[in-house]
């Protein structure tokens, strides 16, 4: 079966940050250790940009799609990660940025994105406390605006559609909403 869990990361500057792990508990069978089931149709095929400035957060999102088979990099700096993207553009199937993060935020982070890769399929986190709204996630091509905290199979399920439908349509034309 598929990782079980939540993680939550509550932070407030100079008060710290909290991790609460939430993990479900999976009986190993005959001696065996629990394995991620693969993506539907086998396992992943694709690179995956992982970018947020929680430390815990990008972990757990490179733990969970790798074991999927997927190819992921994963960065707590959004600068670091651009610097990668830029050297690399066409290295990467897919995106995952967080919103709110210091240095460059994840709506910035897109916008560098979109100069040399105005097809690629872009997932972006965001706390409830933070707006972003429908026509900001148009303009900047988002595939999907996801609330934080992200449960592991929900995080899968969205990297299948963003890739599913970036496969469907590879120069991002699709019908307007």
């Amino acid at each position: 079966s598929q990782p079980k869990g939540v993680l939550d990361v509550p932070s407030a500057p100079g008060a710290g940050s909290t991790f609460d792990v939430y993990l479900a508990a999976v009986a190993p069978q005959s001696g065996q250790a629990p394995q991620a089931a693969p993506a539907e149709g086998g396992p992943g095929n694709a690179s995956i940009l992982v970018v947020d400035d929680e430390w815990a957060v990008t972990e757990l999102a490179v733990q969970v799609l790798s074991e999927l088979g997927y190819r992921v990099t994963g960065f707590t700096s959004s600068r670091a990660a651009l610097q990668a993207f830029q050297a690399q553009p066409d290295g990467y199937d897919l995106v995952i940025t967080d919103q709110m993060m210091p240095e460059l935020t994840g709506d910035k982070l897109v916008r560098a994105i979109r100069v040399r890769r105005p097809d690629l399929p872009i997932l972006l986190g965001t706390g409830y406390n933070e707006v972003m709204t429908p026509q900001g996630v148009r303009e900047l091509g988002i595939a999907e605006v996801f609330y934080k905290p992200v449960t592991p199979e929900r995080l899968v399920q969205l990297v299948r559609e963003a890739l599913e439908a970036s496969r469907a349509d590879p120069a991002g034309n699709g019908s307007p909403p």
